[in-house]
């Protein structure tokens, strides 16, 4: 870790770096490693599993970053949104909404930082494009409207501290060569960001929260049971117009690749400076101390990514699955029986898919359709003699009856 750069390092990254713990897993996720070379053909069978598990929809809409998110995918992000936004509370962050469309005034401070220039989508009609006047820009980050907000809310120390977060929807001009199936993570970044933005009175009030938001990311990241890497960014690495420091969350992938999924930014008071937000103290202005940071919805699929095996089913580990369980019973089977057991499950706190009485020729496909929704376990069961059931039991990891 390269930290000589820093000047001074703020106080709260003074403390350890959070730690990769061991997940306790036994759960035989994917071991498709195909290596660098074969990243494009690795993420062309991502988006294939994703479509046929009915998660996301990447190939309709011709377009970068246009993706249609299915019934499982829903239920995937969903679960993630209630993960992330309970811990954020926890830790006193309080939920508000700002808009994407922005008049591009608010972004004029910005430029006085670093340039915007073909970082933002426009908005305008036709004839606003002739004038070379478009009306508004969509935001790329949340900076801008919330620090906009802030300046006419604070005015005196007792309006701080302000602690709040927002899920977020980013729209960042793409390049050229971009194609959809390449740009799965990019595509899923433009919506599903929880950020969130703090302001303080000084740096002594900023220290203490901060080190909670590191520790408070951390956990939202050790809880889906992936290998992330802690670090602090070298400033020539980051955009030190932006932070003094920056803890960053990189999710190492399949293909030799890594992913920033979360990060921590201690912006002192360079925004502020800008956009002016300041309170009154002993006959002085002073600017106020603010910390960002986000989680993105990223590592919701990132577990999708690793769970791939060999026969390009989604093996996911049953603590994540969306569903845990697929029950599929024969016509033959006894139907009291076969519902009381879906009641016992249900109430033991198993996530259940919808259940089905099939005939015999199409319990395989059922299994199947179970498996490549990345159900864990499916259990099909028939009757073979008067008060007796069969149950088999067919893990999506290894395919083992």
């Amino acid at each position: 870790m390269i930290i000589d750069n820093y000047p001074s390092l703020p106080e709260w990254l003074s403390c350890p770096l959070p730690t990769i713990r061991p997940s306790g897993l036994v759960w035989q996720a994917g071991r498709d490693n195909p290596g660098p070379s074969s990243t494009a053909p690795l993420l062309k069978r991502f988006a294939a599993c994703l479509l046929a598990g009915e998660y996301v929809d990447s190939k309709t809409i011709n377009l970068p970053g246009a993706t249609i998110t299915l019934p499982n995918g829903m239920a995937l992000y969903r679960r993630f949104r209630d993960l992330v936004e309970n811990r954020y509370e926890q830790h006193g962050l309080r939920p508000h909404g700002y808009p994407s469309l922005l008049p591009l005034s608010v972004f004029a401070q910005t430029t006085q930082m670093f340039s915007l220039e073909n970082r933002l989508f426009k908005v305008g009609t036709d004839q606003d494009f002739k004038d070379n006047r478009p009306q508004a820009a969509l935001s790329p980050t949340g900076e801008a409207a919330i620090y906009s907000h802030w300046s006419h809310c604070v005015k005196q120390a007792s309006d701080l501290p302000i602690e709040l977060y927002r899920e977020a929807s980013y729209f960042r001009p793409k390049g050229p060569h971009a194609s959809s199936g390449n740009s799965i993570f990019r595509a899923l970044e433009s919506s599903g960001v929880y950020e969130f933005h703090c302001c303080y009175e000084n740096s002594a009030q900023a220290a203490p929260q901060a080190a909670q938001f590191a520790e408070m990311l951390k956990e939202i990241c050790t809880s889906l049971r992936l290998p992330v890497l802690w670090s602090i960014r070298p400033r020539w690495t980051n955009n030190s117009a932006v932070a003094l420091a920056t803890l960053a969350a990189d999710l190492p992938l399949p293909m030799g690749k890594t992913l920033q999924v979360a990060a921590l930014y201690d912006q002192a008071d360079l925004f502020s400076r800008q956009y002016q937000i300041q309170y009154s103290h002993a006959g002085q202005r002073v600017h106020t101390y603010n910390l960002s940071g986000f989680c993105s919805k990223r590592l919701a699929t990132s577990h999708l990514l690793w769970s791939i095996n060999e026969r390009d089913m989604l093996a996911c580990a049953p603590a994540q699955a969306v569903f845990q369980l697929g029950l599929i019973a024969k016509q033959d089977a006894a139907a009291p029986v076969v519902a009381e057991l879906q009641s016992l499950l249900s109430a033991d706190g198993v996530r259940l898919a919808p259940a089905s009485r099939l005939a015999t020729k199409r319990i395989k496909t059922a299994v199947h359709y179970c498996q490549q929704q990345g159900i864990p376990l499916s259990i099909v069961i028939s009757a073979e003699a008067e008060k007796h059931l069969v149950c088999i039991f067919t893990r999506t990891d290894n395919n083992q009856e």
